[in-house]
């Protein structure tokens, strides 16, 4: 990937949302803290990540903002540049498959307990996702559903909170 790569990304994502890698356009993993000290090891973790999943085509890396994504599809030619940080690139997948080294992601950042949260609530949502219920009701508490929109984008969500009931509608 090291020459192919060009400078910005391929289009926004969603911090923490990984997206479907069986039927998903995109989505995002963290960039671990050791996999930041340059960009061949952000551009190795990332791949790693993209030949797991089935989509994955391309891939947008920011060491800056600790951010992989991946696209099933992505025009090189015209790549966002703000913010800046950003490289992009084709995924090598063939490659990637006979002699990638797995990644675990345990990593010092997984100590932040706000991470631990936000990594419970994405697996939980992607659990419910899979579900594919028509109506949930959810108690999201005080992240007022942020998660389970993302997660959960083609269900009609009634989600509460200690202070209101209320219907969100799509």
């Amino acid at each position: 990937m090291s020459r192919s790569r060009r400078s910005g990304f391929c289009e926004t994502t969603v911090e923490g949302v990984k997206g479907n890698c069986k039927v998903g356009l995109k989505g995002t993993f963290t960039l671990p803290h050791r996999h930041r000290a340059s960009w061949d090891a952000a551009f190795s973790y990332c791949a790693h990540h993209c030949a797991s999943c089935e989509r994955c085509r391309y891939v947008s890396v920011s060491i800056k903002w600790k951010d992989c994504s991946w696209y099933h599809a992505c025009n090189l030619g015209a790549l966002i540049q703000h913010p800046t940080g950003f490289l992009s690139a084709k995924a090598e997948l063939e490659k990637l498959k006979n002699g990638t080294t797995a990644y675990d992601d345990d990593d010092d950042d997984h100590d932040d307990p706000s991470h631990q949260v936000e990594s419970t609530l994405a697996k939980a949502f992607a659990q419910l996702a899979r579900v594919q219920r028509r109506v949930l009701i959810i108690d999201v508490g005080a992240n007022n559903g942020l998660w389970a929109k993302q997660m959960l984008k083609l269900t009609t969500l009634i989600t509460t909170d200690c202070r209101s009931f209320r219907l969100d509608c799509r």
